[in-house]
């Protein structure tokens, strides 16, 4: 935490409040969507499965 602080004290006096706030909604904005964009691709991937599944099994039960 103290690191935290260490850095984000000169940065607010060098550009103010308002600017280091942004810079720090931009940084968890950025990092929310790289997480998102891993859970997309994991949801996608189950339902690649699911459909390949479901294929596998329409089929099966077509030739019985």
């Amino acid at each position: 935490m103290e690191e935290i602080i260490n850095y984000l004290v000169p940065l607010i006096q060098n550009v103010g409040f308002p600017i280091t706030c942004v810079l720090g909604m931009f940084y968890f904005w950025n990092k929310e969507r790289e997480d998102h964009k891993q859970e997309l691709k994991a949801v996608t991937d189950a339902l690649a499965n699911n459909t390949l599944a479901l294929q596998r099994l329409s089929d099966k039960l077509q030739h019985d």
